[in-house]
């Protein structure tokens, strides 16, 4: 019946309490029948020297019976051995009348154990009963599992962590290494030795410290997760992703954490990339316009507390045009290249040279003593712009147009970074009209210019009423299948000169003036009843409107109830309208903006990042708003078939926004060699000169029908 495996102790061992042989059988029956555990009594058989022969089954509660499978009167009055003979040879018997002799218990587990068809494993207890013994079987089985179960799992934790790419650790109370697997040699360089009993600060670097001391304390009771850089065994420092668990005693003092690091170096350096890009020129490296705001400001309101001058240089290069056009690009970019070498050579280790696009470069001069230094430097920049550069052997002259804005502490109280560009601008403009490389200082002899700004402004606020406004469409191309996938309505003016304005020549001035909040709210309109319309020429193609928002519009309490007119007069489907903003729109996003964010999603309204990689220098927009579409600016795209680096970004961008589940529009496509890249690099769409020039809406109804024509043949 069982097998005998030894041992006298156990904490899992049954202790019945055994009812006085005194007491009456019902009483005997009613106390045990009770019990959880199978409990047996059994009386000896003694021979005439009182040797015991044989032990007799006396009684047994519901809990044996079912156990062993037998009912009390196929086993009440037979004997041990008849019933079990061979159990005899395996010693129980004897074990049983040991401590019917003794009268010391005894306790052992019977393993395996074949009882009523189950194998498993059982431990029991006997007793000396009167001339007799009293045993009792627990099951242990399931307990018995439990443990294999958990050693089998530790085994597998074990050799997962032993296995793991990433650095699995734990740690004591005190923060220090109780043990590391092996991953950390090929990771770190260190032996997991080098590390246990060692302080985990003493690996940190030193800057992180401080911030790794909060993320920690903040973690206990729980998980937390932080980067920081790591001490390598060589010395050198690398970025690693940790995240750790930590355990709590009940006294509420650290028990350990357990935790795992992984090496997010390449992360590291991608995200620098990215960002760099995105405060910088991707061409000479040197500050693009949304580092130049900052920085100015911050110039600026150091100046009124120091009492020295801030200046502006607005640099343009001369004829420069006429380089690109008769030598190529590429001359040209490297000119570029070699004018912003000179001019960063030229200023103090304190100022700050940034592109503005083109060929237009802005010096930055901060905390000037003397405020004729700053003409001092532009005149020394225009002499130098009249030294010949040598380009692939073609010797080059670009003489450079400067114009210098000041402010002054105490003089210019209301100056702001936008205002000091606007007058640098002003004076470099003054000084091309005056015959070109020469210096023009912002005066009140300027403000004619800024007059003519605002005659501008004037003409512009009569242009709706005399209805002098248009919306032209530029078509976003499906680089898979060249169908069009998009439409960009793109703002036209009659003027009343006769001439016809893009965009680019009066929305500073709509901007600034406001008037932008009008003419967007008709542009908007207008173009939500044109893409009603297409939509109801070609039911079966789903061509987006993508429609930009200014930074003032998407700043409006009453936005969406605009975007809802536009929608409801026109009968266009929300899903096929998408809006465009600027990163630097959310640079530092109100309650308003971050509402009517979540309402143009709400609406499934498709939002999309215009220009993205040349604003905010931090990515976090991507995941804190619902974000469906990055337009790359067409900086990176100019030169994406001979700079493998901006081929690089770009394709980084690509995989970027995959991951986040968001499309990608390339911007400035001109030639076919550019449209293949991108294919190549799974760009979904382009939008350039290469596929059309904005339309007037009777031009872009017929290109969108030829196109959809010649697609579906």
């Amino acid at each position: 019946m069982t097998a005998c495996n030894g041992g006298s102790h156990d904490v899992n061992a049954a202790d019945p309490r055994v009812p006085d042989p005194a007491l009456g059988a019902d009483e005997l029956a009613a106390a045990l029948s009770v019990l959880p555990d199978a409990v047996l009594i059994l009386r000896a058989v003694r021979d005439a020297d009182g040797t015991v022969l044989d032990l007799r089954y006396m009684y047994m509660n519901e809990a044996a019976a079912q156990l062993y499978g037998m009912r009390g009167e196929e086993v009440l009055g037979r004997g041990f051995a008849e019933l079990f003979p061979s159990v005899r040879e395996l010693g129980i018997f004897d074990v049983y009348v040991q401590v019917i002799a003794s009268g010391a218990p005894a306790s052992y587990e019977a393993s395996p154990f074949l009882e009523n068809g189950r194998q498993g494993s059982f431990w029991r207890t006997a007793l000396r009963f009167g001339d007799g013994v009293l045993i009792s079987v627990r099951d242990i089985t399931g307990q018995r599992q439990a443990e294999v179960a958990l050693a089998r799992t530790s085994q597998q934790y074990q050799l997962l962590a032993e296995n793991a790419s990433d650095v699995v650790m734990l740690l004591g109370p005190g923060w220090t290494y109780e043990w590391v697997s092996v991953a950390v040699v090929d990771v770190l360089g260190w032996q997991a030795t080098d590390l246990v009993g060692r302080k985990v600060e003493e690996f940190i670097h030193p800057d992180d410290v401080a911030r790794v001391r909060k993320v920690a304390a903040d973690a206990l009771g729980g998980a937390a997760s932080m980067e920081f850089r790591f001490r390598r065994h060589d010395g050198t420092y690398q970025w690693m992703a940790c995240r750790i668990r930590a355990k709590v005693d009940p006294d509420g003092s650290l028990a350990g954490v357990v935790g795992a690091m992984v090496d997010i170096t390449d992360r590291k350096a991608a995200e620098a990339k990215l960002s760099f890009a995105a405060s910088h020129d991707p061409l000479t490296g040197l500050a693009n316009r949304t580092m130049l705001l900052e920085e100015t400001t911050r110039a600026l309101a150091a100046g009124q507390w120091s009492g020295r001058t801030t200046a502006l240089l607005m640099v343009d290069l001369d004829h420069f045009k006429n380089i690109n056009d008769s030598l190529g690009h590429g001359v040209g970019d490297e000119l570029l290249r070699t004018v912003a070498r000179r001019i960063s050579a030229a200023v103090r280790s304190v100022d700050l040279v940034a592109r503005l696009g083109g060929d237009e470069f802005v010096v930055l001069l901060r905390g000037l003593d003397d405020p004729a230094d700053a003409l001092r430097l532009a005149e020394r920049l225009v002499v130098e712009s009249r030294e010949p550069i040598t380009t692939n052997g073609t010797e080059l002259y670009a003489t450079a147009s400067v114009g210098i804005s000041e402010s002054v502490p105490g003089v210019d109280p209301g100056h702001g970074a936008v205002d000091l560009i606007r007058e640098a601008d002003t004076a470099m403009y003054a000084a091309k009209v005056a015959g070109r490389s020469r210096i023009a200082q912002f005066n009140d002899d300027l403000r004619q210019t800024v007059n003519n700004r605002l005659h501008l402004e004037g003409d512009l606020r009569h242009a709706l009423e005399r209805d002098e406004l248009a919306v032209w469409y530029q078509p976003e191309i499906d680089l898979h299948d060249g169908t069009v996938r998009a439409a960009e309505a793109l703002l036209r003016w009659h003027h009343p000169d006769g001439e016809l304005r893009e965009a680019a020549q009066f929305i500073d001035v709509a901007e600034d003036s406001g008037l932008i909040l009008d003419i967007g709210a008709w542009a908007l309109g207008q173009a939500c009843a044109d893409a009603a319309q297409w939509a109801r020429n070609e039911p079966r193609n789903r061509v987006l409107l993508r429609v930009n928002l200014s930074p003032l519009e998407l700043g409006q309490p009453d936005l969406l109830t605009t975007l809802d007119d536009a929608l409801s007069v026109s009968g266009l489907d929300p899903r096929l309208l998408c809006v465009e903003i600027t990163e630097a729109t959310i640079l530092s996003p109100s309650s308003t903006v971050k509402v009517n964010l979540d309402g143009i999603s709400a609406r499934g309204i498709e939002l999309a990042i215009d220009d993205f990689g040349t604003g905010y220098g931090s990515l976090t927009y991507l995941r804190s708003y619902p974000i469906d579409v990055l337009k790359v600016d067409r900086s990176f795209v100019t030169h994406i078939t001979t700079d493998i680096n901006d081929r690089h970004l770009v394709a980084g961008i690509v995989a970027l926004a995959a991951r986040l589940g968001i499309s990608v529009t390339a911007e400035g496509i001109e030639t076919p060699d550019q449209g293949q890249v991108l294919d190549a690099i799974g760009c979904a769409g382009a939008q350039g000169f290469l596929y059309s020039r904005a339309l007037p809406i009777e031009e872009w109804t017929e290109f969108l029908r030829e196109n959809l024509a010649s697609v579906r043949t």
